[in-house]
């Protein structure tokens, strides 16, 4: 079931006007970030680790591929199309359900797994009481961090432009929200490759083969949140921005080994967390396929 036959109507109007389709965006993308990011290793020495100050500034620039061939490609297409595209940043009223995708679902959902997988904070020896504090701080942290990573980290602010402010449209106009996450979530984790070939930091250590069997799915997950928090909050990019920089505010703070104990035999948080947001995507599908009859 396509988009244009569902009962939805969280984003009608809403449609994408002019310009390429999806395959001239994810090229396009692909070249420029790409380039950015293999010429900043070669200059910078090819560096081991995205620590290296050429390389975490090139690393940071190559995360506004998406945005700016969007911009390009919105441009080309007419003042309509790429003021269509560029309204996305300008819709600050989001809506009450995409605030709380936000800012009570992810982290309130986060700070459960946390107990349900057992995982304990870290305390200086005399303070393990002040534990419960840590899970207390986790939700108001979260949320406040969310916005600097969205608007200074490495993504939000670049990326969001493309993949939902350009790619998601498109694609919905040819098939359904499950489908079109799908797609992103594989071309987001492919878009990634240099980085993860060169730089076991990026993945955390883990092997490339293991991270993509965990990112990837991650990453769909992370797509189809994202497309339900743009659905509702009728194409606004400042949601997805905010959404992305939780993601990356919770990433940094829970199930982090540095942080946390668990009896899980677990060398990183990218299995927890991926279960929690795999989990997350799932209640909102289920919401909506109660809501339209289509995921």
């Amino acid at each position: 079931m396509t988009a244009s036959t569902t009962k939805n109507d969280d984003v009608s109007g809403f449609a994408p006007i002019g310009g390429a389709g999806p395959v001239p965006f994810v090229v396009l993308t692909f070249a420029i970030s790409w380039a950015i990011w293999l010429g900043g290793w070669a200059m910078a020495g090819r560096p081991a680790t995205l620590a290296n100050p050429g390389m975490s500034a090139a690393g940071y620039l190559g995360t506004f591929g998406p945005g700016i061939a969007a911009a390009v490609l919105s441009r080309r297409a007419g003042r309509a199309a790429a003021g269509a595209w560029a309204q996305g940043f300008l819709r600050w009223n989001i809506g009450w359900r995409a605030t709380a995708v936000v800012a009570l679902v992810l982290p309130l959902a986060l700070l459960a797994a946390t107990l349900l997988f057992q995982f304990t904070p870290k305390m200086p020896a005399g303070q393990a009481a002040r534990a419960s504090m840590a899970y207390v701080a986790l939700f108001p942290v979260s949320v406040l961090l969310a916005v600097v990573a969205g608007l200074l980290g490495r993504g939000p602010l670049g990326e969001e432009g493309g993949w939902r402010g350009y790619l998601l449209p498109r694609l919905l106009a040819r098939t359904d929200a499950l489908a079109a996450s799908a797609v992103i979530g594989v071309t987001w984790i492919a878009w990634q490759l240099p980085i993860l070939v060169l730089f076991a930091d990026a993945r955390d250590g883990v092997s490339l083969a293991g991270y993509l069997a965990i990112g990837t799915p991650r990453l769909i997950a992370i797509s189809y949140i994202a497309t339900t928090v743009w659905r509702w909050s009728r194409g606004s990019l400042v949601a997805c921005i905010w959404l992305q920089g939780m993601v990356l505010a919770l990433s940094g703070m829970a199930f982090v080994p540095s942080g946390w104990v668990s009896g899980w035999n677990v060398a990183s948080g990218l299995v927890p967390f991926t279960i929690v947001l795999c989990a997350v995507a799932a209640g909102l599908a289920l919401i909506q396929k109660r809501r339209s009859g289509a995921y």
